[in-house]
């Protein structure tokens, strides 16, 4: 709810900045990253990475563990979808081992699922299925559906890359049953829908393969390259005006 996270933050900025710990500090530039990421749908600038930069040294000034590796996440993260990759995996690696030594199950995850979308982005098909495979027993044990979701996904996108469409067809319906249970619209969402149009673009009827264009260019989820955005929005201004063949083709 951004607007809601805009009032708390500026009531509690001149406090914060002026009087609060180190650690306090490190929360507030946080969550100055998360709001910033949701109102932009995660598209990610300097401003959104200074942010996270600065939570990280605010968490290593008080010296506290956790709140480190958590301020390191949030900086993987952002460096993950600003397209920093080569920064953003040793970043999110060194966030999941201190979790893991720690106990914090849920942090530990959530570093683990975004290193599988990371090799996922680098096209190692089998680190990434190896990767999707662990971060889906993990996130099942945890009941933490949009990770399931992801992983499913993302072993949808490696049976596709290996031509094993039925498998492919399988990873993505169960990823679309575990996000349809979430109390929240996961943004990433692309992960799998991009595949299941992939994947069914000269089987299915147009207007399921519509709904998931359409789902994909909702503020909800994160932004898509203008490129994919464009095509997919050609597509429905195709479908509506009846010319189907074009509108398939801006899918393909």
């Amino acid at each position: 709810r951004v607007p809601d996270m805009n009032q708390v933050l500026s009531d509690v900025a001149p406090e914060v900045l002026r009087h609060g710990t180190a650690l306090e500090r490190s929360g507030y530039y946080s969550s100055l990253v998360q709001r910033d990421m949701r109102a932009r749908r995660f598209v990610i600038g300097d401003d959104i990475l200074d942010s996270a930069r600065q939570s990280l040294r605010a968490a290593l000034e008080a010296n506290a563990s956790i709140a480190v590796a958590q301020a390191r996440f949030i900086l993987g993260f952002a460096l993950l979808f600003a397209g920093q990759t080569a920064e953003a995996e040793p970043t999110l690696t060194t966030a999941m081992e201190t979790a893991r030594r720690f106990g914090d199950a849920i942090l530990e995850i959530r570093c683990l699922a975004y290193l599988l979308l990371i090799s996922r982005l680098g096209y190692r098909l089998a680190q990434t299925q190896s990767l999707a495979l662990e971060t889906l027993a993990r996130a099942r044990a945890g009941v933490m559906r949009d990770y399931t979701g992801l992983a499913c996904s993302c072993l949808a996108w490696v049976a596709w890359k290996e031509r094993r469409l039925l498998g492919a067809e399988r990873w993505l319906d169960e990823a679309q049953d575990e996000w349809s249970h979430l109390t929240f619209p996961y943004p990433f969402q692309w992960t799998g829908l991009l595949v299941s149009i992939a994947v069914r673009v000269d089987s299915s009827p147009l207007d399921v393969l519509l709904t998931s264009a359409r789902k994909l260019i909702t503020r909800e989820l994160a932004q898509l390259s203008v490129a994919v955005e464009v095509a997919l929005e050609r597509a429905d201004e195709a479908f509506d005006g009846g010319d189907a063949c074009e509108a398939r083709a801006a899918m393909h």
